[in-house]
Order: C-alpha cells, then sequence, then structure tokens
C-alpha cells in the first residue's frame, strides 16, 4: 500500500510539473498576442494622431506616443472580457 501511495505521489508531481510548464508557455503565448493585438488596434486607433505629430523631435514623439499606448493598454487591459455571470462572449 505505501509503494502504491509513493507511485501516486510521483505520478501527481510529474503532472503538477507538466501542467506548471505547460501554464507558463500559454501564459507567455497568450501575451505576446494580446500585446501584438493591443498594439495594432492602438496604431489604427491613433495613425491620424500621430502622423499629424510625425514632425516632432524623435524623443518627444516617442514620449507622445509612449503616453497616448500607455493610457490606451490600461483602458484595454482593465476591460472586462468574459462575463461568466451573464455568459457574455470575450471581447477584445
Amino acid at each position: 500500500m505505501k509503494k502504491i501511495a509513493i507511485v501516486f505521489f510521483d505520478i501527481l508531481k510529474d503532472l503538477y510539473t507538466n501542467l506548471v510548464v505547460d501554464y507558463k508557455i500559454t501564459k507567455k503565448q497568450f501575451t505576446s498576442v494580446v500585446i501584438d493585438t493591443i498594439i495594432h488596434n492602438f496604431e489604427i486607433e491613433y495613425n491620424e494622431l500621430l502622423d499629424e505629430n510625425e514632425y516632432l523631435p524623435i524623443n518627444d514623439f516617442k514620449a507622445l506616443y509612449d503616453e497616448l499606448y500607455n493610457v490606451y493598454e490600461i483602458k484595454i487591459l482593465n476591460k472586462v472580457t468574459y462575463n461568466f455571470m451573464n455568459e457574455e462572449f470575450p471581447i477584445l
């Protein structure tokens, strides 16, 4: 009986270790896709404003871009993308 418990524990330990690795890989891939989507949508939404200010010195343009992007990113990331209570579909 003790031997079965040890084998079962080893199986659970291996399963958990593999699950952690899979979770980290999936999280990294998901984060990459979400950030790419946010950047793409930001550049579409702010394209005209960025084009109007492209004449600015590089540091000023970068500061403007970063300020606009940071606000936009926070707004997007703070959205509730799925409401389990109302069974709404995810929105990006």
